[in-house]
């Protein structure tokens, strides 16, 4: 057949001399392609062992014989091992109830899949972003319950998951206490001023010093500003009902509300004006302008006479 034969037996295209033993003049070819098939009869064992016999081609993949290629499944390929022993022993959050900014451990025991793991959490608070890991710890800025789920996937897609959850807390002890605030005077005209105080005391670690002011609807013409007192200087009349939040350094707050009512406004009469003074420094003025001339000329013609001659004087 030239340098090229079709062996019926093994059904290959193979080029002579290469891929078998080539026969030796005078002896027989036969035990090189007994060899060959029994290597072929080996890699069809083989393949229908570990793949599952044949699989025709489906929307998710291409069918190569025993071969299924998944295209972006989410589930495992049909030839890849079962998952029975892949499962998550335990999931922990250490302190499960913490206080916000402190330090929450996670920890997850897995048995089983195969490796390497990949992890992926959610469901967690502000500070603690997702680790590809069985362990870390982070800071939560967030208060309140959260649900954390982890999900742990093995290397041919298969997945478990489990729960737990996370209480993050102020801490320290309970919110400010404020002990008095109010407006003075109550009651004040437009463009005014009335002193906006407030007294208030922490009740957890934070130091009273440390709390944090913030006003709430002041009338036009008044700032807040974190400190336990304003001045203000209204500029529109109405009745106000105005608010401080007090905030300890844990996040844990509490409102305040005073009353303070602002009367009179653009068109209202101006404030009387105490002439009295006003009439006294004219009054002044006047006679300080004739008495002044006079006193004056009166110096000027005393220097211009000449002294007068003692009698008998020639």
């Amino acid at each position: 057949m030239g340098r090229a034969g079709l062996n019926p037996e093994m059904g290959v295209l193979r080029k002579a001399g290469r891929g078998f033993p080539r026969a030796s003049p005078g002896r027989s070819s036969r035990p090189a392609r007994a060899i060959l098939l029994a290597e072929l009869l080996l890699l069809d064992v083989l393949l229908v062992a570990g793949f599952g016999g044949p699989a025709p081609s489906s929307p998710g993949g291409t069918g190569t014989g025993g071969l299924t290629i998944s295209m972006g499944s989410a589930s495992p390929p049909a030839w890849a091992p079962a998952a029975s022993n892949f499962s998550v022993g335990s999931f922990t959050i250490t302190p499960s109830t913490a206080i916000r900014v402190t330090q929450v451990n996670f920890s997850v025991n897995v048995t089983g899949g195969l490796r390497p793991l990949t992890y992926v959490y959610s469901g967690l608070p502000y500070g603690c972003p997702s680790y590809n890991g069985s362990r870390f710890y982070c800071f939560p800025g967030a208060l309140g319950t959260f649900h954390v789920e982890v999900q742990v996937t093995d290397l041919v897609g298969n997945a478990v998951f489990a729960n737990a959850t996370l209480i993050v807390t102020p801490g320290g002890g309970g919110q400010p206490k404020i002990l008095s605030f109010e407006a003075s005077p109550g009651s004040v005209m437009v463009h005014r001023a009335t002193y906006i105080t407030v007294d208030a005391v922490s009740q957890s670690s934070t130091p009273t010093a440390f709390l944090a002011y913030a006003y709430y609807d002041l009338p036009p013409g008044c700032a807040s500003f974190n400190q336990t007192n304003l001045t203000c200087l209204p500029s529109q009349p109405g009745t106000y009902q105005i608010q401080v939040q007090v905030t300890d350094g844990f996040g844990a707050y509490t409102y305040g509300r005073a009353n303070l009512t602002v009367v009179g406004g653009a068109s209202s009469a101006p404030a009387p004006v105490d002439w009295a003074p006003w009439f006294a420094l004219a009054i002044v003025l006047v006679v300080a302008a004739i008495t002044v001339p006079v006193v004056i000329r009166r110096r000027r013609t005393s220097r211009a006479e000449p002294p007068e001659k003692p009698p008998g004087d020639a």
